[in-house]
């Protein structure tokens, strides 16, 4: 077979590494086909042509390759080519041979997650293994032993070199094997997972879910409400001293009215605010009768607000009688104290 001439050699070069290509093996798509245009060389009793290009002859490869783990793929392979050893004088004889070969190698990659990202845009690789060989005049076995680049454009995508030599059982010849291949996974392109991300509509890092507040920025620690600010704080504050009753009653005084009435409009102006209003008494008398009065007191502060428009959704109430003193109930100005109705914020 003729010599190639170095302009046909290069535009055979040009050739393959505008067109081959190889995807990258992922968990998604186990399985992939190959296509490996290339060249291959003699080394024989003849001569040798290892590495010099002028003197090699075409071949094609096809394989099948299928995952196993990070490290290590399977691949089988199917070669067809020319190889021959041109006369260099008049002594000599040409040597010329079909080659066909058909076997299993191991693939061992750079690219494993330990040594490089199983994502390296250029990473290496090695592999052994064995093949039935078909050449004239016979049969025979040879060896592929190599490695290769890999070149990486996205996760199904990527160029790839090799270059495999393959010692043989016939005694006239070994070869080396050039190539550059593309392979396609028999799988579609793996998508990135998304996440969904639940709505918050005042951006504040509550869900709307689990918003109390949903349309305005709060705190995590208000359930997505905003911190309670100096007006609530002075509101409640005058109600737990200022809301008074008829004694031993749960009828209210005409100068708790005024505390009540700027209570109702707190609630107006927030209509994210909730209230739990706590009813309390001091230790004077019978502990149930404290008990049943402190809660009578309560919903009558709450009656109040329900009766000036608040919502009987946004309110709760509790009374606990004298068990949960503020002060000291052995004196006048502490058991004052005591009787108290509280309002609490709830988000």
């Amino acid at each position: 077979m003729k010599l190639f001439r170095p302009a046909l050699l290069t535009a055979f070069f040009a050739l393959l590494f505008n067109v081959n290509t190889m995807y990258a093996q992922t968990d998604m798509s186990k399985w992939s086909i190959g296509f490996f245009p290339g060249i291959l060389q003699y080394h024989g009793s003849d001569g040798n042509e290892f590495f010099k290009l002028k003197q090699s002859t075409p071949a094609v490869d096809l394989g099948v390759g299928r995952r196993l783990s990070s490290s290590f793929d399977v691949e089988g392979h199917f070669m067809g080519g020319n190889l021959d050893w041109p006369a260099q004088d008049t002594s000599s004889t040409d040597f010329s041979t079909k080659v066909f070969d058909l076997g299993a190698q191991l693939v061992y990659k750079f690219a494993n997650g330990y040594i490089l990202k199983e994502d390296a845009t250029i990473a290496p690789f090695l592999y052994a293994g064995i093949n039935g060989m078909k050449s004239d005049p016979g049969y025979g076995a040879d060896i592929p032993l190599g490695g290769g680049i890999n070149f990486r454009f996205d996760d199904l995508f990527s160029m790839q070199w090799r270059t495999t030599f393959k010692p043989t059982t016939r005694k006239e010849f070994n070869m080396i094997q050039h190539s550059i291949g593309f392979v396609w996974h028999l799988g579609k392109k793996e998508e990135k997972e998304v996440v969904e991300i639940a709505p918050d509509r005042d951006k504040d890092g509550v869900a709307d879910i689990d918003d109390r507040c949903p349309d305005v920025p709060g705190i995590q620690g208000n359930n997505g409400c905003p911190e309670i600010d100096n007006e609530t704080r002075e509101v409640l504050s005058a109600a737990l001293t200022g809301i008074q009753f008829q004694t031993s009653k749960d009828l209210l005084k005409a100068e708790s009215r005024p505390i009540l009435d700027r209570v109702v409009s707190l609630m107006q102006k927030h209509p994210e605010y909730h209230l739990f209003i706590e009813g309390h008494t001091d230790s004077s008398g019978d502990d149930g009768m404290n008990l049943d009065l402190s809660k009578r007191r309560a919903k009558t502060a709450m009656q109040y607000l329900i009766d000036h428009g608040i919502s009987a959704d946004r309110l709760q109430s509790e009374g606990y009688g004298e068990t949960q003193p503020i002060a000291d109930n052995n004196t006048k100005e502490g058991r004052a104290r005591n009787r108290r109705v509280a309002f609490k914020i709830l988000f």
